[in-house]
């Protein structure tokens, strides 16, 4: 009797074990796939990705419920996950979310990997290089650039030359949007002071540039980007100091991502310098604000600069 007794327990905790499987499909509300997304249960550590058909499966699963964690870009979503069938059926809908970029028209921005005289400084390479002085002085560390100063300490009036071009050769666009004088074709970066804290990408074309009109079909092109989407909310203050009493303050703040379709981010700082030429120095402040729409087959962005 006792023999039986523990077979009959032992069978039973052997069921409650038993090979149960859970399965189904991660769609959109338009039924499409998502691929390689992240789905968890929580209180068994069992990890697993959709395929390429928005597909999953778990398998060797306990009677009971469990929590489904599903990751999707930055965001975990939770679900009750009942398993009592050797066979259940879990189908997820998720919201699909647009990562706001810049966009490119192929006809008429030609590729830059192509070209050996083309220079592409993305955020990190920035924000280990920058220093208190002006974007010129960032730039001189791509070859082929030198800088020049009003005040001799790259703080305030600032140029550059790109392969002896003079500034009015160079075209400088900041998000896309042309910053050249309409009337003297020179870019003036007093109007823009600390943009390298907002800047997450910096794309330098050398001589003539395909498909580009304006100075840039003759000297070259320097192509500022700031409109680059973060999920992730932060606040960063900064400090930087310099020759001849230059100081540069920075306050940079995200909103990450709200209600999953705003994005809110904006700057403030402040440049000194007494400057190395005598009755050459310049007190710099600045305010930078963007905000991001994200729609569902479409979004936009408003940026304003102002000192």
């Amino acid at each position: 009797m006792r023999l039986w007794f523990s077979f009959y327990l032992l069978f039973s905790l052997l069921d409650s074990y038993s090979q149960n499987r859970i399965y189904g499909n991660v769609m959109d509300e338009n039924g499409q796939a998502f691929q390689h997304v992240k789905l968890s249960i929580v209180q068994l550590g069992l990890e697993n990705w959709t395929d390429q058909n928005g597909k999953y499966e778990f398998i060797d699963l306990p009677n009971g419920v469990f929590a489904l964690a599903v990751d999707y870009l930055y965001d975990i979503q939770y679900f009750t996950l009942p398993i009592s069938t050797k066979d259940s059926v879990f189908d997820i809908t998720l919201v699909r979310r647009i990562e706001f970029n810049e966009l490119l028209i192929k006809t008429y921005q030609f590729n830059p990997s192509n070209y050996s005289s083309v220079s592409k400084l993305d955020e990190v390479w920035i924000k280990n290089n920058r220093q208190e002085k002006d974007l010129p002085f960032l730039l001189t560390r791509v070859s082929g650039i030198v800088n020049q100063s009003d005040a001799g300490n790259g703080v305030g009036y600032t140029a550059l030359r790109m392969r002896g071009m003079d500034p009015s050769h160079i075209q400088i666009t900041l998000n896309g949007i042309p910053f050249n004088d309409s009337e003297s074709s020179l870019s003036y970066f007093v109007d823009i002071p600390d943009i390298s804290s907002h800047t997450n990408e910096i794309t330098v074309l050398k001589g003539n540039v395909p498909n580009r009109p304006g100075s840039a079909s003759f000297g070259g092109a320097i192509d500022i980007n700031t409109n680059k989407l973060s999920f992730d909310p932060y606040l960063i203050f900064q400090t930087q100091f310099g020759s001849f009493n230059s100081v540069k303050y920075s306050m940079l703040a995200n909103s990450g991502l709200l209600e999953n379709k705003y994005n809110l981010k904006f700057g403030l700082s402040r440049q000194k310098s007494d400057g190395y030429i005598d009755r050459s120095s310049s007190d710099l402040k600045s305010f930078h604000i963007s905000l991001a729409r994200i729609l569902k087959s479409s979004s936009f962005r408003i940026n304003f600069f102002t000192r």
